[in-house]
């Protein structure tokens, strides 16, 4: 067996490396571990990213998958955050075991399942050395199985169901992942306190709650205005009205907005052409769909029914999202700028179409905002970004 040293020394030299020019200098180094040390370097770039408050010294990484679908620091520390300690939690579907690692912390006792045989190796070894202080269970079995057996009242039962199930494609509706929270939801209400469970961004929030009697509140979760993960928590206990709580991390701080779809459908929009100030809501706001609570709430006026932007005379202080002064507005885009950032909502022109017809480069300081007035009529808005 070849020393790990020597594994160690080549993956340090090699780091900088993509993927065919790592391969091909392991084919000239036929005995060493090929895959796995792709697996190390590729799964080092991307932590570096998501995690970089870990410690990598003893921790190995799975495949790109895995590390592509696990939870990052920003979105770990927040989950915890979300829920009340206790002393017996469960993670169903461990995976990297990120969400083990951050959630753990607040119990006891640990239980980690994880199906797949290679990556319950793998996280087994690297949360024994994360979370030396606490008394870890592992199960290599599915969710199911584990359900179907466990006799523990838990405080909180943790799963991420496979948004690839049956194939790389992604599922966006709830039946589509595994396991499927429709078929278990019973269970799980009923061995836990606190249920928490990470959907993809793409799944349909009212479609789920629709599916679904247990959702008390729904987190959509982004990072710098990329909608990242919705987080479901679930309650056996009656629930008159699911709260939405959109928050988006940003490198200046945390935007959050709260509202409910029974609210938000008893709310009437004031509209309004392009006033001084113009503003765009955060990822996990359009993502929710908070388009009438929003502007009931800020005191502003929507543009257009289906434009999404916001409008007023007086600078609104702390709104998620962004904020313009408008400089000027016109159905003509040839002259506008020269230099400019495009966004593209509800218009003809989708932002690529935009910027070649008006013969215009990325960047600078100048916006171009493409959208529909409350008449239909297509409109571009020359714009600067104003930084809260």
């Amino acid at each position: 067996m070849i020393n790990k040293a020597i594994i160690e020394q080549f993956i340090k030299e090699n780091s900088h490396l993509d993927v065919p020019s790592l391969a091909l200098q392991l084919s000239k180094k036929p005995e060493l571990p090929s895959q796995y040390i792709i697996n190390q370097i590729q799964g080092r770039k991307m932590a570096k990213i998501k995690l970089p408050e870990w410690d990598y010294s003893n921790i190995q990484f799975p495949d790109k998958r895995a590390m592509e679908q696990c939870s990052s620091s920003i979105t770990g520390n927040y989950k915890a955050t979300q829920v009340v300690k206790g002393h017996y939690f469960v993670d169903l579907t461990g995976g990297m075991g990120v969400d083990t690692y951050y959630l753990g912390k607040l119990f006891d006792e640990i239980t980690y399942v994880e199906a797949n045989p290679e990556l319950f190796k793998i996280s087994q070894a690297n949360l024994r050395s994360l979370l030396k202080e606490k008394r870890l269970i592992f199960e290599n079995e599915s969710a199911e199985n584990f359900l179907h057996k466990s006799k523990t009242r838990f405080d909180l039962i943790y799963l991420d169901p496979d948004r690839r199930a049956g194939g790389m494609k992604k599922g966006v509706k709830i039946e589509d992942c595994s396991p499927n929270l429709i078929e278990i939801e019973d269970q799980l209400i009923k061995l836990s306190k606190q249920v928490m469970v990470k959907f993809s961004p793409l799944l349909d929030i009212k479609q789920a709650i629709q599916q679904l009697n247990t959702i008390a509140k729904v987190n959509v979760v982004s990072i710098n205005n990329d909608c990242k993960e919705l987080i479901f928590m679930l309650s056996n206990k009656k629930i008159e009205s699911t709260i939405i709580s959109c928050i988006n991390f940003t490198q200046s701080g945390e935007e959050q907005f709260d509202f409910n779809y029974k609210d938000e459908a008893k709310v009437n929009s004031d509209f309004s052409d392009p006033l001084t100030y113009l503003y765009e809501p955060n990822a996990s706001i359009l993502k929710a769909g908070a388009f009438k609570s929003l502007g009931s709430h800020f005191g502003i006026k929507k543009i257009a029914i289906n434009s999404h932007f916001y409008t007023s005379k007086e600078k609104v202080l702390d709104f998620p999202g962004r904020t313009f002064e408008v400089i000027k507005e016109t159905n003509q885009i040839k002259g506008l700028s020269k230099k400019a950032n495009i966004i593209s909502r509800n218009h003809p022109l989708s932002a690529e179409e935009i910027k070649k017809k008006g013969k215009i480069k990325d960047g600078g300081t100048d916006y171009i905002i493409g959208t529909r007035l409350q008449n239909n009529k297509p409109i571009f808005i020359l714009c600067n970004r104003i930084w809260n």
